[in-house]
């Protein structure tokens, strides 16, 4: 769904920023204990154990922002997709 509002401008999970920002979000996660990232191409766990959140990073260097999403997603605009 989120990769459908933005389009391609999503970068792919597997670059360095994408990478970078998933694991501040699982930190984050794992330290207050409210759910775990989750590989964003994978169908959706029934009845997950914990919440599943899925991280994406988009290149747009007009937006400075952050959000989460109910549902699980957290959306970061990237002024640079190859870094943090």
């Amino acid at each position: 769904m989120v990769a459908q509002e933005v389009g391609k401008k999503v970068i792919p999970q597997n670059a360095p920023a994408s990478l970078f920002v998933a694991r501040v979000a699982a930190a984050i996660l794992e330290k207050n204990k409210i759910g775990v990232i989750v590989d964003r191409n994978a169908p959706p766990t029934p009845n997950p154990v914990v919440p599943e959140w899925q991280v994406f990073v988009v290149d747009e260097p007009e937006i400075k922002n952050a959000f989460v999403i109910p549902g699980g997603s957290s959306l970061r605009y990237s002024t640079h997709a190859s870094g943090p």
